[in-house]
């Protein structure tokens, strides 16, 4: 399983949310520590945007439970495991630390064969970043600039596969995420509470 290898494509495209999405490298091009396999090149509105992307070769593989999808959040084909609990994280975990804030882990299960892409609002820049291929650090404590606005995860075309990573998160807030899906022209809006308590996000 670990040797199976989604390649891409140069200049293959795609509809992607609207936009064309080529591959434009391979894993050995990649700026992310090996752990990615190349970028999206999302050609829309304004400047064009790098979205660095996760394949097949750097997936993790673990036995989830019968029943995980009934604490998942789910955006489509995608979904986060655990992040729900963050809401009742207290308030102080999510404060900032000597300039740096919080990493917490979000183990994202893309369906089989499923391209999507997880981008951060731009009005949520200051706050929230994502981190799916960087080694961490023994603190734990990230800025906000140290992770990205957007990842894209392809699965493998033959199993649910698992990536892990997550986010950082600079104070308690509901935070706001757009999933596109390959295929699809509009994308889906998730919230994620940190530190929120019993007050529900939108």
């Amino acid at each position: 399983m670990q040797g199976r290898i989604v390649r891409y494509a140069l200049a293959s495209l795609c509809v992607f949310g609207g936009c064309a999405v080529s591959s434009a490298c391979d894993s050995e091009d990649s700026g992310q520590g090996g752990q990615d396999n190349g970028t999206v090149l999302l050609t829309g509105e304004g400047h064009p945007i790098d979205t660095p992307i996760r394949g097949c070769e750097s997936a993790v593989f673990g036995t989830l439970a019968s029943n995980w999808r009934q604490y998942a959040t789910i955006a489509g084909p995608l979904a986060w495991l655990g992040i729900s609990g963050y809401a009742t994280d207290p308030p102080p975990t999510f404060a900032i630390q000597n300039g740096r804030y919080l990493f917490k882990k979000a183990l994202a299960v893309v369906e089989r064969g499923a391209l999507v892409k997880i981008v951060v609002p731009e009005s949520e820049w200051t706050r929230l970043s994502l981190s799916y291929g960087v080694s961490g650090r023994p603190d734990n404590l990230y800025k906000i600039s140290e992770g990205k606005s957007t990842w894209a995860l392809r699965a493998c075309e033959d199993t649910e596969t698992q990536f892990n990573g997550g986010f950082i998160v600079g104070g308690a807030q509901c935070a706001a995420l757009d999933v596109f899906v390959e295929g699809k022209n509009q994308p889906i809006r998730v919230f994620i509470p940190f530190g929120t308590g019993k007050r529900p996000c939108p």
